[in-house]
């Protein structure tokens, strides 16, 4: 590691650039494709374009940190403005109608901010393992934290786990940097990174503990002056945070219910998928090992870095080995720590494995340790490039059944029914305040849409349901939203109405094999492991024609 006065390297080698193509490959395709997600997907924008209708800044869920979705709101702000002056919108509500019948071009800016965030952690890695471990420690770090399958997977998302990730490593880094060259500088810099990262994502209050170290560590050690040091960086965090985050601030009882609320789910409902499983799935077992060793190796050589570098990422998993539930995004915000020393291991490998080829071994210890998440990543976009079960079985319905058809769909929480205009009842259900005024504008016409009923009503299933007329969309998938499958009797009550399968869409192979993982608490239609058995995401989707319709 780097001595004292560390020169931190602003530009990536060539061969960093070129281990930060592929990387970034993973991460941009396919941001274009209409991928459906009700929350990883339109959930921020949806709430951006809500606060800009209502002209607040008021965030969904205080719970969760503001900064992504203000971020957001100022952008979907200048969308607007733009629009104005072009003669596209005539009022706020405007935007919102626009994203009802088309959310693809406000999820695109979304994952746009995602990605470029993403992008972002790979140069900082790449300049971080440069500056404290040397080039080829950069460039191995590169390679690991672009193939890692769960920074890449959570950067096609519109979601706070890969911008809090990239904004907590700056922090961690700069922190680093104020000790070794122990300038007031880097030292705000670490602090105002640290209240970003806060308050892109509340959970990453961890990252505190690296600024601690370095406001202790990064000038005299006389007392008073040290006090001073952790009260100056603590007002600068705690203004940075208070700037992104006033809401938060005004209604701080409310967000501590909640965050109480979500901790005693996080901490004492048993449901998902272990932490074992999901590093092995997420990050890797050889990556976390290679990482293992350039942690072991920076802290012989350079301890207080070393502890600086590594205090926010075991922080940040205590909790979650003690949790009961986790969801597998959050193994996304340690993702970069894992990387920079993954990286420091290869070259460290390398040098005892083969010292004549030291940087040659370091290099194919890298690749072939990335070789799998990289791999996955990639059949991950290869599936997400295809069309979504959900929006095939819309089309069909626009292109056989004629608008005003009564349909009936699996569920009143549309995240498996087929991808279709809402109807004025659905409008009224899922923008209440504004349902009236998109009905003005034209949408929701009993012309273009379809008067809906539906099978259940979250996991509770409409019991007194009884064929009529019409068509009816059947959902079902082995592992994801299950509990919404429909039960063996409606379909019995089909067959016994007369009703004929009249189009059938498929997702996945069945029966699916042990090796394959999804992550059912997000409702991801995509798995974490065994896309042999996928065909393209979503569910298995059918449609039954009953007699009489049609």
């Amino acid at each position: 590691m780097t001595g004292c006065g560390m020169r931190v390297r602003v530009r990536l080698s060539t061969a960093s650039l070129m281990a930060l193509v592929p990387g970034a490959a993973l991460r941009i395709y396919p941001i274009h494709r209409p991928y459906p997600g009700l929350e990883l997907q339109e959930m921020f924008p949806k709430n951006a374009i809500i606060a800009l209708v209502h002209g607040d800044w008021q965030p969904f869920g205080l719970h969760q940190g503001s900064a992504l979705l203000d971020l957001l709101r100022t952008l979907i702000s200048v969308w607007y403005a733009a629009g104005r002056l072009l003669g596209v919108y005539h009022d706020r509500l405007d935007v919102l109608a626009a994203f009802v019948r088309s959310p693809l071009p406000f999820v695109i800016l979304g994952r746009v901010v995602v990605c470029s965030a993403s992008i972002a952690s790979l140069w900082l890695v790449g300049i971080a393992g440069a500056s404290l471990f040397g080039e080829l420690s950069g460039t191995a770090a590169i390679l690991s934290l672009g193939a890692i399958f769960i920074h890449v997977r959570e950067s096609h998302h519109v979601w706070l786990d890969v911008p809090a990730a990239t904004v907590a490593f700056g922090a961690a880094f700069a922190a680093v940097r104020a000790v070794e060259d122990r300038s007031s500088g880097s030292l705000v810099l670490a602090a105002a990174l640290a209240g970003l990262a806060i308050a892109v994502k509340h959970s990453t209050f961890p990252i505190v503990l690296p600024i601690v170290i370095a406001a202790v560590l990064a000038g005299d050690m006389e007392p008073v002056r040290v006090a001073r040091r952790l009260a100056f960086v603590g007002v600068v965090a705690s203004l940075t945070y208070a700037v992104l985050s006033p809401a938060v601030l005004i209604h701080a009882p409310e967000t501590i219910r909640l965050l109480r609320a979500q901790s005693q789910i996080m901490f004492h409902l048993s449901a998902g998928i272990s932490l074992r499983v999901l590093v092995g799935a997420g990050i890797g077992w050889a990556t976390l090992l290679l990482a293992l060793v350039g942690l072991i190796a920076s802290a012989r050589q350079a301890p207080r870095q070393t502890a600086i570098l590594a205090a926010f990422p075991v922080a940040y998993t205590v909790p979650l080995i003690l949790a009961s539930l986790l969801y597998a995004r959050y193994l996304a915000v340690v993702a970069p720590f894992v990387a920079l020393f993954a990286g420091y291991g290869a070259t460290v490998a390398g040098r005892l494995l083969l010292r004549r080829w030291s940087a040659g071994g370091a290099m194919a210890i890298a690749l072939l340790v990335a070789a799998d998440p990289a791999m996955r990543s990639a059949q991950y976009d290869r599936l997400l490039a295809r069309d979504d079960t959900q929006l095939l079985a819309g089309r069909w319905i626009s292109r056989h059944i004629p608008f005003g058809t009564p349909l009936t769909v699996p569920n009143v929480v549309p995240y498996s029914n087929p991808i279709l205009p809402p109807n004025a009842d659905q409008l009224r259900l899922y923008y209440p305040r504004e349902a009236a005024a998109l009905i003005v504008r034209g949408l929701g016409e009993p012309g273009e849409t379809y008067p809906a009923r539906y099978l259940g009503f979250f996991d509770n299933p409409t019991e007194d349901w009884q064929p009529g007329t019409g068509f009816v969309v059947l959902a079902r998938h082995p592992v994801v939203l299950r509990r919404r499958n429909p039960p063996p009797r409606l379909v019995h009550r089909l067959r016994a109405a007369g009703a004929r399968r009249v189009a059938t869409f498929r997702a996945i192979r069945q029966p699916l094999g042990s090796d394959a993982l999804y992550d059912e608490l997000d409702a991801d239609y995509l798995p974490l492991r065994g896309f042999g058995y996928v065909l393209r995401p979503g569910p298995n989707i059918t449609i039954w024609q009953l007699p009489g319709s049609g």
